[in-house]
């Protein structure tokens, strides 16, 4: 999944490790709440920051 809009591009671009953890763990969360399989089951949720010009990937397992 492409992401394209991020609410904090600026900050994003200038810590991403920080930022792009939590909106990775805000995913994280949303799934289990949702009743999603565990990850160890179901494998990892992975978020490549700027994967592409003007977007970040979100792997999501199936």
């Amino acid at each position: 999944m492409l992401l394209r809009t991020c609410p904090i591009l600026a900050s994003a671009s200038a810590n991403p490790e920080v930022i792009c953890s939590v909106h990775l763990g805000l995913v994280e969360g949303a799934r289990e709440a949702l009743g999603a399989e565990s990850v160890e089951v179901a494998g990892d949720v992975t978020l490549e920051p700027f994967a592409l010009p003007g977007a970040c990937r979100l792997r999501l397992p199936v």
